[in-house]
């Protein structure tokens, strides 16, 4: 599927800085005394008439001031994007009174539209005491700072009305989304294109019934020429991993350090694999470490010394041990690459390797202590230990013992994430790492790691 990106400069009233408008009077609407009285009698005539909210605009009668009203929805959709109205006496009127004022301008606009389950088409946005780490409560109902972000409604305008002032805090704050777009496509093209991609969004438990509890859409689109901005609470990006399965990033949407880790993971282990990719997602930092451990630790030529078929030996009969089907798959089509057989493999599923003659002493060593070490039993295990003693030096005790812990933790990484298995033809592509890499190779991607790391985390800091 081809997405459509905006890859120019946008022009327009919409593209502004706070300095620009700041003292532009253009996007404040001023209400005068007639507009008041208007509104006043609108309100009169509704509650005389014993109105509930919701009542129609027909209800609200605003002769004069919907007038304004229009040029304010042509402003707000045509030129800066938004719209500041002053000059409602807010001493005047009850609390009631404002949600019914409120609402009869609201109506005047357009076709109001439910922002929750619970079908509020018109909500408050007060400290109920609710936490920012309850998944099921809604920023605007804790006392957290929020960050910025567009309300994700199928609407064209949305509106705040502001009851009173805050104790403390409660500045509002807006950001042009289409100079963001230009900011980002002249100094960050590739964060650009990865806000065009799709992004898993958190339902914060108000799915509809019968649907998974997120959904996906793009921080970006655009249609005709025209961008059109969701950006929404990277809380609810976050919140989706509560779920159990958690979301990786694909090629296309990785950036900085997890767009080098998936860069790295295909020229040392061939492909990306999925649990690389969830990793590169939610914390890119130790994605990179442990890229680099797989690496030195399974691969031919990347620093271990051991025979490369004996850590894949290792790997195999760890991953069946802990019955992990992910790793399984993965390591035996590794170990395929690395020339084990379809007879080896059913082989070492059970103790049948024991008795193998597919299988020499020093092999079978290893995948007894293998076996040793994910059960837990190595260190009573004297007979397996004193094998290894016979067979191998300290060196390579040690690699192989580190080829079993490293799959021992990642079985249980990819057994706690639900890590969906990718196709068998993808994963094949591991072979194509098997030969031909060097340890120079490596540390040069390292030392490319270290920069786009520092660069990343200067920026962070400069964030703060």
């Amino acid at each position: 599927m081809t997405i459509e990106m905006i890859t120019e400069k946008l022009t327009g009233p919409g593209v502004w800085y706070r300095s620009e408008i700041q003292d532009d009077q253009s996007w404040i609407m001023r209400l005068d005394g007639d507009d008041v009285a208007e509104i006043d009698a609108a309100l009169a005539a509704v509650k005389q008439a014993g109105l509930p909210i919701p009542f129609p605009a027909s209800a609200f009668p605003l002769p004069t001031v919907a007038k304004k009203i229009d040029a304010l929805i042509d402003f707000v959709s045509h030129d800066k994007g938004l719209t500041l109205v002053r000059g409602l006496p807010r001493e005047r009127y009850s609390d009631d009174d404002c949600e019914r004022i409120y609402w009869g301008i609201g109506v005047h606009i357009g076709t109001p539209v439910s922002q929750n389950s619970r079908g509020h088409v018109l909500g408050h946005v007060r400290d109920e005491g609710r936490s920012i780490n309850d998944p099921s409560a809604r920023p605007y109902q804790t006392a957290s700072k929020m960050d910025f972000h567009c309300d994700l409604m199928p609407v064209d305008i949305l509106g705040l009305f502001c009851d009173r002032t805050a104790k403390s805090g409660g500045e509002s704050y807006v950001v042009s989304a289409q100079t963001v777009h230009n900011v980002m496509l002249a100094e960050r093209l590739d964060y650009l294109e990865a806000l065009y991609q799709p992004f898993n969004v958190d339902w914060a438990d108000e799915e509809p019934p019968g649907t998974q509890p997120w959904y996906t859409m793009p921080m970006f689109s655009a249609h005709g020429g025209k961008v059109t901005s969701r950006i929404t609470s990277r809380r609810f990006v976050q919140m989706v991993t509560r779920h159990g399965e958690l979301p990786g990033l694909t090629h296309e949407e990785a950036t900085g350090t997890a767009k080098m880790v998936f860069e790295a993971s295909d020229r040392f282990l061939g492909r990306t694999s999925n649990l690389v990719r969830i990793l590169g997602a939610h914390s890119p930092y130790l994605a990179r470490w442990f890229l680099g451990s797989v690496g030195a630790v399974r691969q031919p030529g990347l620093g271990a010394t051991t025979d490369a078929r004996l850590r894949g030996l290792a790997n195999i009969k760890t991953s069946m041990a802990n019955a992990c089907t992910y790793c399984t798959a993965h390591t035996s089509i590794f170990g395929q690459g690395l020339g084990i057989t379809e007879e080896e493999l059913e082989a070492l599923q059970t103790d049948a390797y024991k008795t193998s003659a597919l299988f020499d002493e020093r092999e079978k060593a290893v995948i007894a202590w293998s076996e040793a070490m994910t059960n837990n039993t190595a260190q009573r295990d004297k007979e397996t230990w004193e094998a290894m003693r016979r067979h191998f030096n300290d060196t390579e005790i040690v690699e192989i013992s580190m080829a079993c812990a490293m799959f021992n933790m990642i079985n249980r990484l990819n057994d706690s994430f639900w890590t969906e298995l990718e196709t068998e033809d993808y994963n094949r592509k591991q072979w194509n790492a098997v030969e031909g890499l060097s340890v120079e190779e490596s540390e040069a991607y390292a030392a490319r790691f270290a920069q786009v790391g520092a660069a990343e985390r200067q920026a962070e800091a400069a964030a703060e």
